[in-house]
């Protein structure tokens, strides 16, 4: 992977910012869409319950089902629960069972600010993550339409936010840019804000509000591409509870389980002006949560922008 670093901590430059005073989110944000989970059950107009057993990493070993045992609600707050319990899918037997959901076909968007308010599982082997993907892949399969990471923790560096984007290069191959901030206590001692501001020519990433990370560098020469392809499409938004892997590492086996994510929003809002180039802001207001009711579907907004 190749990574990019750009962070202030405690004042100290360890890589070049533009500055190392505090950098917040947009102020004249407008929200278009959220989903505070307030009630009991998750809202299917505004997401999809993944049934799927990832196949991207062999030391990995486990499920998305769909099941209460895995994402159920409390006191305002969406749980992902991870249970080393062996599941039968896709012909494989996994040894954990997890959730995941996504926004897709139900809602994407181009730019815009995105923000979430979790608390992370201490237990060691855990790999929970909020990410988008691209709706449409016009450029074609992963890596060459993109992936977002707004955050990604591996509870092994149990004060690390991970943010990353993936696209490919002018030679099509594999380029990662990211950052691991190291917060000043572990994230799973309770809940934090985790931002990303997307616009066209600049991506930023903020934990509790304060700016982490910030890139303007996944632009690469290729005439046969727009020169800000892959990441001027819409994405759909993907959050789950995932465990084990190359990265996080097999949960040692004294681990306690559930291992458990804690969500208490989720929020999507425009940005005024920033529609430069690129399709609109897609999607609407998520019914369980959103100012304004559904928008559009994606088969309207597709037909209106193509």
């Amino acid at each position: 992977m190749h990574w990019s670093r750009k962070i202030c901590i405690g004042g100290a430059l360890l890589a070049s910012l533009a500055s190392c005073a505090p950098m917040h989110p947009p102020a004249n944000r407008q929200l278009v869409w959220a989903d505070e989970f307030d009630g009991d059950a998750l809202d299917l107009r505004c997401w999809e319950r993944v049934v799927d057993a990832p196949p991207w990493d062999p030391q990995q070993s486990f499920a998305y089902i769909d099941s209460p045992e895995t994402l159920h609600f409390r006191d305002g707050e969406l749980l992902i629960d991870l249970y080393r319990r062996p599941a039968e899918l896709n012909g494989r037997t996994l040894d954990y069972v997890s959730a995941q959901i996504t926004t897709r076909d139900r809602a994407a968007w181009t730019y815009g600010y995105y923000e979430a308010r979790m608390r992370m599982p201490p237990q060691a082997g855990a790999f929970p993550a909020l990410w988008m993907m691209p709706q449409f892949e016009t450029l074609g399969h992963w890596p060459a339409s993109g992936e977002i990471d707004i955050i990604e923790y591996i509870s092994r560096e149990n004060n690390t936010a991970h943010t990353t984007i993936h696209f490919a290069g002018a030679d099509g191959a594999h380029v990662a840019l990211g950052n691991g901030f190291g917060a000043a206590a572990p994230l799973s001692n309770g809940f934090h804000v985790y931002g990303f501001e997307w616009r066209p020519g600049v991506m930023r990433w903020y934990l509790d509000n304060r700016l982490i990370f910030e890139t303007r560098d996944w632009h690469r020469p290729n005439v046969r591409r727009r020169p800000s392809a892959p990441f001027d499409e819409p994405f759909y938004l993907l959050l789950n509870l995932a465990v084990g892997g190359s990265w996080a590492h097999e949960p040692p086996q004294d681990v306690a389980y559930p291992m458990q994510l804690a969500v208490d929003y989720i929020r999507v809002y425009s940005i005024p002006g920033v529609e430069a180039h690129g399709p609109r802001l897609e999607g609407g207001a998520c019914p369980a949560g959103g100012p304004s009711g559904p928008g559009p579907s994606l088969a309207q907004t597709e037909s209106a922008d193509r």
